[in-house]
């Protein structure tokens, strides 16, 4: 939907210059008009005057009030664009798994591995198109850094701030980042779903194959790019920016990262995706676009905001050309009108005005972006204020406080994965402790909004940690503290009586098991008294035979026994 808004409305309190002008002018024909009778007869000065006209002053200052219009409405800018509104795309959702732990430090890759990474990654999401991106971070664990999102500008301005220090827990879990990037995409339904992963390869907590299998059964492609030489190279460590050594391991050797080619081939080849080593400038992103790019786009909904262009320099032209007309139009003029002439230099001062306007009234500062953002915010035009910081961050992505605003702006919008990736990573940033205090605040708010307790316990603790006297922080940490203890309490339950259930499962399986072996028992004697009822009586007759030659051979046993063991008398003595 097209709409018309202007940037800097305060200028059209100018046009009431206008009125001021005109009367000016209507002053100045006065007094030149009775200059003029004291001077003489009105018939003998129009006969001493004859190329003088009347009406040429009038058209003169006509021209000279619409090119001040125009010049106003310059400094105003009209702008046109559309609101953000629902609009279908084409494209296909990729999911970045970018390794931060300690390894990508190493700096056989300058500047370093990590830092060579998040250049490329740039890149690449600026040849995106319409593609949507999502952003994970992954270490000892996997943090969702940028869900999946059409506005690229956004993932830009949080991937400069992934580091090492983005995932507490150190190490290397490959699988932990392919189960939160499979976690990532918003419609499973999706054909084509990518996950890229850039790492040195080191794993060493999970087993990455086995996940890859899971992936490949919902069809997600997964390529992997390698990062690093097979020779490898320590792991720095810095304190104030000054190298202070390198990582050692527990018997004091220090640590040499190698890059492990294997485990990513695999992956890679699990899935129908590409292996790459990370070489050149685009580190093999290039080709894997290229891969990504013919595969079949879908159609989804995403919010876009397509934003207002300047319409200023139409109005500069129209200036321009009024003034030049003013200036080609003669008038014939005597010393008492060029005395009381009030606009005869004014044309040049306006032309002169135009060239050297501060290019600030005709572009948006960073500042008067928040400022704009923050008025939106108040009226609770989230959409609006979010764009506003937005630009705001483009022309300086290390703006912090546009950076909060967003995060609060995402926040108001229900959007709350977003905001907490926001004010996670300006906890992260160096600000001060008081903003970091909040940032950490909110951090547990929009944690508590997705019902992660536990995460939002940490990040009040946190704010606790740097500002004790933050009651809001106490109160909500005790709070979530408690729904946490009820989230605990109903899994508890929900074990309990799913193992009952399963326990009554088993006895009733155990039962029917039981029941079954009754039941082939007594088909099994069923089946002997039907034998049994079958016999012939030829049968019959030989068993009895059979029968009676058993016992013939036991009795004559027994009567052996009797003569060998002669009966004793027994003495009894009490």
């Amino acid at each position: 939907m097209e709409m018309l808004i202007f940037e800097n409305p305060m200028f059209f309190y100018l046009f009431l210059l206008i009125p001021l002008l005109v009367g000016l002018f209507l002053l100045a024909r006065h007094y030149n008009r009775i200059a003029l009778i004291n001077f003489g007869d009105n018939s003998i000065i129009k006969n001493l005057m004859p190329m003088v006209s009347s009406r040429r002053p009038w058209l003169k200052m006509t021209l000279i009030l619409i090119a001040i219009c125009m010049i106003i409405m310059a400094l105003v800018n009209p702008k046109i664009g559309s609101k953000m509104e629902e609009v279908k795309r084409e494209g296909v959702d990729i999911v970045l798994a970018i390794d931060v732990s300690r390894s990508m430090l190493a700096e056989d890759i300058k500047p370093n591995r990590i830092d060579r990474a998040k250049a490329a990654v740039s890149r690449l999401i600026d040849n995106l198109g319409n593609d949507r991106i999502g952003v994970v971070a992954f270490a000892g664990n996997a943090v969702t850094q940028v869900p999946i999102t059409s506005d690229h500008s956004a993932a830009k301005m949080i991937l400069r701030t992934i580091s090492t220090n983005t995932v507490s827990t150190q190490g290397t879990a490959i699988g932990s980042a392919i189960e939160r990037a499979m976690a990532s995409f918003l419609d499973r339904e999706l054909k084509n779903k990518t996950i890229i992963i850039i790492s040195d390869g080191e794993n060493h907590l999970d087993d990455p194959i086995e996940v890859a299998k899971k992936a490949a059964t919902e069809n997600i492609i997964i390529h992997t790019i390698g990062i690093g030489t097979p020779e490898g190279a320590p792991i720095p460590i810095y304190q104030n920016n000054r190298l202070s050594g390198f990582l050692k391991d527990s018997e004091g050797n220090t640590v040499i990262s190698r890059y492990d080619a294997k485990t990513l081939q695999e992956i890679a080849s699990t899935t129908g995706g590409v292996f790459k080593q990370g070489m050149g400038a685009d580190m093999g992103l290039n080709s894997i676009l290229n891969e990504i790019k013919s595969l079949e786009k879908e159609e989804y909904e995403t919010t876009i905001f397509a934003d207002y262009e300047s319409r200023f320099h139409y109005f500069v032209a129209l200036a321009l050309l009024f003034l030049l007309l003013e200036l080609v139009i003669f008038e014939r003029k005597n010393k008492w009108i060029d005395k009381i002439k009030i606009f005869g230099n004014m044309k040049y001062v306006l032309i002169i005005l135009i060239f050297l306007a501060p290019s600030s009234l005709f572009g948006q500062s960073e500042n008067n972006l928040i400022r704009k953002g923050n008025k939106q915010y108040k009226k609770e035009n989230y959409n609006e204020a979010e764009v506003n910081y937005l630009k705001s961050l483009e022309k300086n992505p290390a703006n912090v406080k546009a950076l909060f605003n967003l995060g609060n702006a995402l926040y108001k919008q229900g959007r709350y994965e977003e905001a907490a990736g926001i004010f996670d990573a300006l906890s992260k940033m160096n600000i001060s402790q008081d903003i970091r205090s909040q940032a950490y605040h909110n951090l547990g708010n929009s944690h508590l909004n997705m019902q992660d307790y536990s995460k939002g316990v940490d990040a009040y603790k946190e704010s606790l940690r740097i500002n004790p006297s933050d009651m809001d922080s106490r109160y909500n940490l005790v709070y979530a503290m408690n729904k946490l203890q009820q989230q605990d309490q109903q899994q508890d339950q929900q074990q309990d009586q799913q193992q009952q259930e399963q326990d009554k499962k088993e006895q009733q399986d155990d039962n029917k098991n039981n029941k079954q072996k009754q039941d082939q028992q007594e088909d099994k004697k069923e089946q002997q008294q039907q034998k049994q009822d079958q016999l012939s009586p030829q049968e019959a007759e030989r068993i009895l035979e059979a029968l009676k030659q058993e016992e013939q051979k036991v009795l004559e046993n027994m009567e052996e026994k009797k003569q060998k063991i002669m009966p004793t008398r027994v003495k009894r003595e009490w």
